[in-house]
């Protein structure tokens, strides 16, 4: 069995609100904290496939 390096990436996921600066509307998108809440994503460091669970 080979062991193969992979780049892990940890935080957290959230959706959050942002004041358009369009017509004053709100636009919904996705942010990622620093924090280390948990594994958000690997990546193998051979061949750039993405690990899930």
């Amino acid at each position: 069995m080979d062991l193969i390096p992979v780049w892990n990436f940890y935080g957290s996921i959230r959706q959050a609100l942002l004041l358009s600066v369009k017509e004053g509307g709100d636009e919904m998108y996705w942010t990622a904290r620093q924090e280390p809440e948990g594994l958000i994503l690997s990546i193998r460091a051979d061949d750039g496939r993405i690990l899930t669970d």
